[in-house]
């Protein structure tokens, strides 16, 4: 390893653990530098684009979902990045163990005149329900991606499988694309 690689190791080193707390998890990225993981969450990544076509019944994603364990509370964040076209538009919706909470969410939807990008943020509450987000419809006219972040936070009565389930609005031949990269990560806190 050259001086200057091992400089830096050591930096980070001394500058993110050892002022770091005794509950700190290191891994260690591709080139070998520590990284601090907050402990007990877990990381589900999708790694290849999921296409649907003359597809409207929302499904769960192939890979953004886990089992959820009743009498549990989860916090669980996301971020989802889809392509679409105009006789596609998108749907989602968020399901899950039943439970009670919330859910903050927002989107951004991508078009390709400079500042015209549209961004919407809700909150939810959920009451008693295996259904987080009903299914919402992102119909982009002159946008053709965008991404969606969302945040749950519930308590559960219920098992189930927490799932981010989307499609496309309207049936068509054109594709609609959740895309690599999207992911999900999640914690019980009790």
């Amino acid at each position: 390893m050259p001086i200057g690689d091992v400089s830096r190791w050591v930096s980070q080193f001394v500058n993110k653990f050892l002022r770091g707390t005794p509950n700190d998890i290191i891994q260690y990225d591709a080139e070998g530098y520590p990284q601090k993981v907050a402990p007990g969450w877990t990381s589900v990544f999708k790694t290849s684009d999921q296409s649907k076509n003359n597809d409207d019944a929302l499904a769960a994603d192939s890979a953004l979902q886990f089992a959820m364990a009743s009498g549990h509370t989860y916090v669980i964040c996301g971020e989802a990045y889809y392509t679409c076209t105009a006789n596609s538009d998108f749907k989602f919706s968020i399901t899950g163990g039943q439970g009670s909470g919330s859910v903050k969410m927002a989107y951004l939807q991508h078009t390709s005149a400079a500042g015209t990008d549209n961004t919407y943020e809700y909150h939810l509450a959920v009451a008693a329900s295996a259904t987080y987000v009903a299914s919402t419809t992102i119909a982009p006219a002159t946008h053709t991606s965008g991404r969606l972040w969302f945040t749950v936070i519930i308590t559960t009565t219920g098992d189930g499988t927490f799932g981010f389930n989307w499609a496309q609005e309207t049936s068509h031949a054109d594709s609609t694309t959740v895309k690599a990269g999207s992911y999900i990560e999640y914690k019980a806190v009790n």
